[in-house]
């Protein structure tokens, strides 16, 4: 566990204030933690606010008086007022979930809610723990365009507006689809339907089934809601993390650590590490891991240990990333995001496969105008050789 000076020398007291704040709160203090906050300061009371908001830390991360006594009240006001705003409007999303829950189970559509309110609850026994901005909805590629027609009926709109014809090749270099709706109180309920917790090519072709190897049920009011396995829950959350978000935030590191620091017996940890290797995600949750002991001391798997081992240059290299200020700004298809989910990938042809699936994106973007498409402004010229080129790629391998 890396000291608090050392923190402070290179990121600033901020940060390692941020990082006590996180250790306080899985119990994992040191008596070297605790001296160091007695001498603690050159805290900036306004660029901590900052941080936390940058963060998406929620006050149960911050929570240690010595935090809230570094941000002026009025500041700490603003912070618990935001969250506030932001439960409200979980709960009221929450019931939007069981709304879309019941319809889905009407029309037979098997799909899994995940991450949100539902992972608060099983990590931390509340639904507002965790901060949330939107419903995360996995489906079977399959099935995105029936879901999309009962959301539809249902008064929901396409975040992005393309022709039916489009979405097929949109699904092949995405992984998921917007729509949203806003209720009559102005409430904008955004449901984000996913394939895949990364994009396709990030993990193994089995992997975008791991969602639905079981039969698990949260039970929230009245209705059971269907979830991923804990285990599966666990590392589709460690391939979002680490392949789209690119291991930045600090509530990434808060998510592996709550995880781990569940009661002995709810994870099965020899499935947990068959599944990582199955899939072909055993390297990026190594990462993830090794960030949660790295930052905040709770204990791992030993069956991970000596993976995290094999890893330290790596997990280190993603600590500093998330400790720099301002904290990096998510991005899949800079040069940047490649290169970190080529660090990331499990194997030779895990990266053969990233190098092909980012080809074919590039190449066959799958939208109607060439403004919808993530390349430079000054690249507006290449649009005619694209649109000549893309019935090629269409038979480029994903895997």
């Amino acid at each position: 566990m890396i000291e608090l000076d050392k923190i402070a020398r290179k990121f600033g007291a901020n940060a390692a204030l941020l990082i006590f704040g996180l250790r306080w709160r899985y119990g994992f203090i040191k008596p070297a933690d605790e001296d160091y906050l007695a001498s603690l300061s050159n805290v900036e009371g306004d660029r901590l606010l900052s941080l936390m908001f940058d963060h998406v830390l929620s006050p149960a991360d911050v929570v240690h008086p010595a935090i809230r006594s570094a941000v002026p009240e009025a500041w700490w006001s603003r912070f618990l007022h935001h969250h506030h705003v932001i439960s409200s409007t979980t709960m009221a999303r929450v019931e939007e979930i069981q709304t879309l829950n019941r319809s889905f189970e009407d029309a037979g559509i098997d799909v899994r809610f995940w991450k949100g309110p539902l992972l608060s609850l099983l990590l931390n026994g509340d639904l507002t723990t965790r901060p949330t901005r939107d419903i995360d909805i996995l489906i079977r590629p399959e099935d995105l365009m029936p879901v999309r027609a009962l959301l539809r009926s249902q008064g929901y709109l396409d975040a992005l507006h393309l022709r039916d014809s489009a979405i097929p090749l949109f699904m092949q270099t995405h992984r998921e689809w917007v729509m949203r709706r806003i209720t009559r109180n102005s409430l904008t309920h955004y449901v984000e339907l996913q394939w895949s917790p990364a994009m396709p090519w990030s993990m193994s072709p089995p992997a975008q089934d791991m969602a639905f190897s079981g039969r698990q049920r949260l039970h929230l009011g009245r209705s059971p809601l269907p979830i991923p396995e804990l285990e599966t829950h666990w590392l589709m959350l460690a391939a979002h993390h680490g392949y789209s978000e690119g291991w930045r935030q600090l509530r990434q590191v808060s998510d592996m650590a709550a995880f781990a620091m569940l009661p002995p017996g709810r994870i099965d940890v020899d499935r947990l590490l068959d599944l990582s290797e199955r899939f072909g995600v055993k390297r990026t949750f190594t990462v993830g891991l090794g960030l949660a002991q790295h930052l905040t001391g709770v204990p791992v798997p030993s069956t991970f240990i000596r993976s995290i081992n094999q890893e330290e240059r790596l997990i280190r290299r993603f600590a500093d990333r998330i400790l720099r200020h301002p904290i990096p700004r998510k991005s899949e298809e800079s040069m940047k995001a490649i290169r970190r989910q080529w660090l990331l990938a499990d194997n030779g042809l895990a990266r053969r496969s990233l190098l092909q699936g980012h080809l074919r994106k590039w190449l066959a973007p799958g939208y109607v105008e060439l403004a919808h498409v993530r390349l430079p402004a000054s690249l507006a010229f290449l649009y005619t050789p694209l649109k000549l080129i893309r019935p090629l790629t269409r038979k480029l391998p994903i895997h």
